[in-house]
């Protein structure tokens, strides 16, 4: 079972179902990718000034460059071209999570211990929904992370964490 996809739209203007859309092309390049040695790790369709946008995130050991970004173009554009709900035009962006990318699955979590992250939830912690700190500790049910503030850590429930992604600490 592969890692699950993160699927990002926004609503309207595109004249087809976004989450469906995004469904059917994960599941149209997923293996496409792994046999290249890449991992998709987001798909997301908006309108952006008037254009449909389709954003594939890809990820490979070692990270993505630019030509990894042009050969997974080269290889999907076919496939997405001929996609029933593609027949209208639309701009395909190809590129990698970056240094700041998102963090869902457990192996995301468990690659970025001891990284920088920023983390919002649903629910106030302390006062506060959005955090930056060191991730001490991944756990099933909470993650633990040593804040630049005093040195203190703060536990976190998994359940509450809305967004978290790995970020820059500027220091």
């Amino acid at each position: 079972m592969g890692k699950p996809t993160l699927y990002a739209f926004i609503r309207g203007g595109f004249g087809v179902n976004a989450e469906q859309l995004c469904a059917d092309v994960d599941v149209q390049v997923r293996a496409q990718l792994a046999t290249a040695g890449y991992a998709l790790v987001e798909v997301a369709y908006e309108n952006e000034g008037g254009s449909d946008v389709l954003r594939l995130l890809v990820d490979k050991e070692g990270g993505v460059d630019l030509d990894d970004c042009e050969r997974v173009t080269d290889m999907v554009s076919a496939l997405l071209d001929a996609h029933a709900h593609l027949q209208h035009a639309y701009i395909l962006e190809v590129s990698s999570p970056g240094a700041e990318r998102p963090l869902r699955t457990a192996d995301e979590y468990m690659q970025a211990i001891g990284q920088y992250v920023y983390v919002e939830t649903r629910h106030p912690l302390n006062g506060q929904s959005a955090w930056e700190g060191w991730l001490d500790q991944y756990e099933e049910e909470t993650v633990l992370l040593r804040l630049q503030k005093g040195k203190k850590s703060l536990r976190i429930p998994r359940e509450d964490i809305t967004f978290a992604r790995r970020s820059v600490y500027f220091g």
